[in-house]
């Protein structure tokens, strides 16, 4: 008996050690992963904000692309003016 408890604690021992190597190991890393959540978060609010003004960025470009047509056409006209 007293060998068979003696087995018992030694893997009662083994568990506490093995759990408390698992705690360490936690330990140790959670930096490292809470960092590069937080990086996957950042980008992903980027992502998010810049998808929230890609109507904003389009209706900006169609009126740039506007006024460069209107300036072709002025030019057009200057240059077909000069000409008579």
């Amino acid at each position: 008996m007293t060998n068979q408890s003696q087995i018992q604690q030694n893997i009662d021992d083994l568990i506490i050690k093995q759990n408390q190597l698992i705690i360490q190991l936690d330990e140790a890393h959670p930096p490292i992963l809470k960092s590069q959540k937080a990086q996957k978060e950042t980008a992903f609010q980027k992502i998010m904000h810049i998808m929230q003004h890609v109507p904003d960025y389009t209706d900006r470009t169609n009126q740039l692309k506007a006024r460069l047509k209107n300036l072709e056409d002025r030019t057009l006209k200057l240059k077909y003016a000069m000409l008579k």
